[in-house]
């Protein structure tokens, strides 16, 4: 009686785990499908509607700060009547708004990323299907986190997967499909009730771990920005409010730079 009692709580067990299992299959595939597809369009479509304003505004923000603190060096150059070093100013304010470049030089990579995917080819609701379907088979297949005895090779392999979903490379998926087709689902063999309950326990874990991601990503830019970008009036909104800055750092721009002149005698030095 007693291992009829042991052998059923032990395939209730089993029944969990694969259960939790493919819960675990069906998040990983929602996690990455938002990172990588959903997000991505997201992106996109906001960089091409309002990131190039913000790059914009973003640069006259950059060049006013410059501009006026070249101004002060200057000034502090003729208040201990020394001779202006422009190329000595220059070097020092290169080192010092070194940050703010590099922000400027993400953004424009984040701009051009945008008009690539936008020009990219689409795939056929049928192959997005297609693509979404083979993915899911290569996670059950060789994720990781589904599969914890992957060799090395599978999981490069895996990597490659990803690189492929994310660029929405439906040849190179079809062509790794075909390479894992014998590899069987992974299945829990251990013949322990002390594993098979870890086992579970770790299930529960990742599960929540990828629930954690999801939420964060949607909390996330660019996901943040969805209701936003279905809205044509806020997005109107949002570009005239940007317009409007913009040409007011232009303004405060051109104020600095003719008294950068008036200082240097009417040399053009932005």
């Amino acid at each position: 009686m007693r291992d009829i009692a042991i052998h059923s709580e032990y395939e209730a067990l089993l029944k969990e785990a694969k259960k939790l299992q493919t819960e675990l299959s069906a998040l990983i595939m929602e996690r990455d499908e938002l990172k990588h597809h959903i997000c991505k369009n997201i992106q996109t479509e906001y960089m091409l509607k309002l990131g190039t304003l913000e790059y914009k505004v973003f640069e006259f923000q950059c060049k006013i700060l410059r501009i006026k603190r070249k101004i002060e060096l200057i000034q502090a150059q003729f208040n201990r009547q020394e001779i202006v070093n422009i190329i000595e100013i220059e070097i020092k304010l290169d080192f010092e708004y070194a940050e703010y470049q590099e922000k400027l030089n993400e953004k424009m990579n984040d701009i051009n990323e945008a008009l690539e995917r936008s020009n990219m080819g689409k795939l056929s609701p049928e192959e997005s299907g297609e693509l979404k379907k083979m993915y899911k088979q290569i996670v059950k297949k060789l994720h990781p986190d589904m599969n914890p005895d992957v060799t090395e090779g599978e999981l490069k392999l895996f990597n490659q997967a990803v690189e492929a979903y994310k660029n929405g490379d439906i040849q190179a998926l079809r062509s790794i499909s075909i390479m894992i087709s014998e590899i069987s689902d992974y299945e829990e063999t251990s013949d322990s009730m002390d594993a098979l309950k870890e086992k579970i326990n770790r299930l529960k874990q990742m599960i929540t771990n990828v629930l954690n991601n999801i939420e964060y990503i949607k909390q996330s830019f660019p996901y943040n920005q969805k209701e936003l970008l279905s809205n044509t009036m806020k997005i109107k909104e949002r570009q005239d409010e940007l317009n409007a800055l913009l040409d007011e750092y232009k303004k405060i721009y051109s104020v600095y730079k003719q008294k950068l002149n008036d200082m240097l005698g009417g040399s053009d030095n932005g």
